[in-house]
């Protein structure tokens, strides 16, 4: 197992970090500053919820090189907005710029120290498995992540599909430069010879906009369902550029952390490329199989 660990300063649920990697090629990373909080009702994921948190941040090498983001949401029952309060339907991305990312999902969060699971990574930490471990102290959080790898030599299975999205649904719920908002959509998706492969459907939360509102940041749960039933979900955060064709997205990648039929028991990555202005993209997975 290997341990990433990131300590931040006062903001909800996440803040300014710093990253280390304890291992023969060890590397920093720090958060450059609180991370900005914002409430917005009713609940991002859930309805019944009063509230929720949205966090993102920027990070930075120890140099002062920018390395990418923090971002997340989660659910926050009626009371429970301070340090370390319990929420539920929580989800943490570490966004490496545009490489590899990290991810983390709960449905319930107990008070304190937390710990949750990881649903994986990409890039670098592709099939990852692990806990993310949550600490408050001083006004400051730390984040610990625990994790392990598939074993070297792990077959990979590599698939791509073109995808095609229909027109995004936008819930707006009332957050600072729309941040906070919902966004959902569906598609159809084809192999790349063109044969019919199965439907997809988004939900996402709106974290950040950026250089005057020309790009935004999402983070995103999106289920692929093939044309023999069998499933695939992916989850993480992605980039936006809002004044584009309806769908088109920023070159990203997200964690697959699951499956089902097929799929059962398999996990990785799926890389999303677009390919035309009309907002077709590339959907390219890695996947391996669960230990």
């Amino acid at each position: 197992m290997t341990l990433l660990r990131l300590a931040a300063p006062a903001a909800l649920l996440a803040g300014a970090c710093a990253l280390v990697i304890p291992t023969a090629d060890a590397a920093s990373i720090v958060v450059n500053a609180a991370t900005p909080t914002v409430i917005v009702q009713p609940g991002i994921t859930s309805p019944a919820a009063p509230a929720a948190a949205v966090f993102f941040g920027g990070m930075r090498s120890p140099a002062g090189k920018a390395r990418g983001f923090v971002m997340g949401f989660g659910d926050l029952p009626q009371g429970n907005t301070g340090p370390m309060a319990p929420s539920s339907n929580g989800t943490l991305a570490f966004a490496f710029g545009s490489g590899a990312r990290i991810v983390a999902q709960w449905t319930r969060e107990a008070p304190g120290d937390a710990v949750v699971p990881l649903l994986g990574g990409t890039g670098q930490y592709l099939g990852a498995r692990g806990t993310e471990r949550a600490t408050y102290a001083h006004g400051r959080y730390s984040h610990t992540i625990t994790y392990s790898l598939p074993a070297k030599g792990t077959k990979r299975v590599r698939e791509d599909y073109l995808m095609r999205l229909g027109p995004a649904v936008t819930t707006d719920r009332g957050g600072a430069d729309g941040v906070g908002n919902g966004r959902s959509g569906a598609g159809a998706f084809t192999t790349t010879t063109g044969e019919p492969a199965g439907t997809y459907r988004f939900t996402s939360v709106r974290e950040h906009a950026y250089s005057g509102g020309a790009y935004e940041w999402y983070v995103g749960d999106a289920t692929y369902t093939f044309s023999d039933g069998s499933t695939l979900r992916a989850v993480g955060p992605y980039q936006r550029v809002p004044t584009a064709v309806a769908g088109t997205t920023a070159p990203s990648g997200r964690v697959v952390a699951d499956g089902t039929g097929r799929y059962k028991g398999m996990r990785g990555q799926v890389v999303i490329l677009p390919t035309a202005a009309d907002g077709t993209a590339l959907h390219s997975f890695t996947l391996v199989r669960n230990r």
